[in-house]
């Protein structure tokens, strides 16, 4: 895990991510990418590299402008930044060109504040973490309050292990060897299987996905996300982490994804990385 994304707009929230980042980014030595994606004109065409192309229906002068003193903008609130960071102002659609930037660039993780969504917002228009969460190839990490003594003692991971196999894990044992960190692997149980069933399969997940120091649990919970909550905040929980499918349009409307509602409504940092 050599870089970090953090998509900006200069909110309280972006600058929760910056801290996290940082702090994350400092214990694997690692480098920070601060991207700010500038809305464009509708009928606005771009080269193969997203830069905006010039246009004889709006002056391109004033977007230049507009994209220098965003840059100025993110390298004053920088100054202070502990490790090295790329700074990139562009213009276009933000969820597209996160995705896109992580794609190009290669990036390991992306962390991002988010206020999370509910009601009607979260059912038709969703929070942007949630969308990048859905969408990214890479482990995305959310963050709803500051943590300026963040320390990853105890990171919780959710899945109900039925089919145990190899998962996409590499952030998760990353983390949790740069903190030193203890694994606590929960399902939430809503069948009959018994907790040696479940547990059989929490072993079988270990043994292939190769995890250290680990903790198997079974919670009793009609709803995933009030489980998870209970639990995490019962056991002091400091990093929740759960795989996603990312669905999308007519699958996402009708399944829904628990990992998505967990961004919306959780306080704790979560990580989600997408299931294989």
């Amino acid at each position: 895990m050599k870089k970090i994304l953090i998509p900006t707009d200069f909110s309280e929230l972006s600058e929760y991510a910056l801290h996290t980042a940082e702090k994350i980014a400092t214990s694997l030595g690692a480098e920070i990418h601060a991207l700010k994606v500038l809305p464009a004109p509708g009928d606005a065409y771009f080269d193969d590299k997203g830069n905006m192309l010039n246009c004889q229906d709006y002056d391109m002068t004033k977007f230049e402008k507009e994209r220098m003193e965003n840059e100025a903008k993110i390298k004053e609130w920088l100054k202070d930044a502990k490790v090295k960071v790329h700074v990139v102002v562009k213009f276009g659609n933000m969820i597209d060109d996160i995705v896109e930037y992580v794609n190009v660039n290669a990036m390991d993780l992306v962390v991002m504040g988010t206020s999370g969504a509910s009601g009607w917002k979260e059912m038709f228009v969703g929070s942007n973490a949630e969308k990048v969460v859905r969408y990214s190839p890479v482990p995305v990490l959310t963050i709803k309050c500051d943590k300026p003594d963040w320390e990853v003692e105890k990171i919780l991971l959710v899945n109900d292990f039925k089919e145990p196999k190899v998962e996409n894990l590499t952030a998760l044992k990353t983390l949790q060897k740069a903190f030193e960190a203890q694994i606590h692997l929960l399902k939430i149980e809503k069948g009959k299987e018994t907790n040696r069933e479940v547990f059989q399969q929490m072993e079988k997940f270990t043994e292939l996905n190769q995890l250290k120091n680990v903790e198997f649990h079974v919670e009793s919970s009609s709803k995933i996300e009030e489980g998870v909550f209970y639990f995490a905040h019962e056991h002091s929980i400091d990093l929740i982490t759960m795989g996603t499918h990312g669905r999308t349009g007519w699958d996402h409307l009708i399944k829904g994804s628990i990992s998505e509602n967990l961004v919306n409504h959780m306080y704790k940092p979560i990580l989600t990385f997408k299931l294989n």
